[in-house]
């Protein structure tokens, strides 16, 4: 059985997690895509700064 992996990360993605696809430059072309998760754990303090600046922006009248 194939083990799907965060390229981002390297952590495996189990069922039912939220993935992308983020397409490669056209010299990969063995490869021309790489799954990762929607909301890299690598990346998490990114994604809380992110959400964080959303709500602010909602709540200026």
């Amino acid at each position: 059985m194939k083990t799907r992996t965060c390229e981002r990360c390297g952590e495996v993605l189990r069922p039912g997690e939220k993935t992308q696809q983020v397409f490669r430059d056209s010299v990969s072309a063995a490869r021309p895509s790489a799954t990762i998760h929607a909301e890299c754990p690598h990346e998490a303090a990114r994604w809380v700064a992110a959400r964080e600046a959303v709500r602010r922006r909602r709540d200026v009248p």
